[in-house]
């Protein structure tokens, strides 16, 4: 994703007559970006996200759909069912991992 000041830069240098080939290789991005960039709406704001909501820039998060659902269950805190599920800990979901309950770690002894 390239914020909009590097679209900016695109769309100019694009005005200024430059090739595809020289504004990829001026700005450091690919050729196919370049074209891309070139297809799309000049740039009125470098706020890059209300820019990217207004224009549709970007794909969607797989994860979207299920915000809420794992909002919910982070925040019910530890748990654990009685048919032998897991325990969940943390209340970020970068930082969620799954702790195996008692009923299924391994004896060592």
């Amino acid at each position: 994703m390239h914020p909009m000041m590097k679209r900016h830069e695109v769309q100019v240098l694009h005005r200024a007559a430059h090739s595809q080939r020289e504004v990829a290789a001026l700005t450091g991005v690919s050729m196919r970006t370049v074209r891309h960039i070139d297809s799309e709406s000049e740039v009125a704001s470098v706020d890059d996200e209300a820019e990217r909501a207004k224009r549709a820039i970007g794909r969607p998060s797989k994860a979207e759909p299920l915000r809420d659902f794992i909002v919910k269950v982070l925040s019910e805190g530890s748990r654990s069912s009685s048919c032998g599920g897991h325990a969940w800990r943390g209340i970020r979901v970068a930082r969620a991992r799954c702790i195996p309950c008692a009923r299924h770690r391994r004896s060592w002894g």
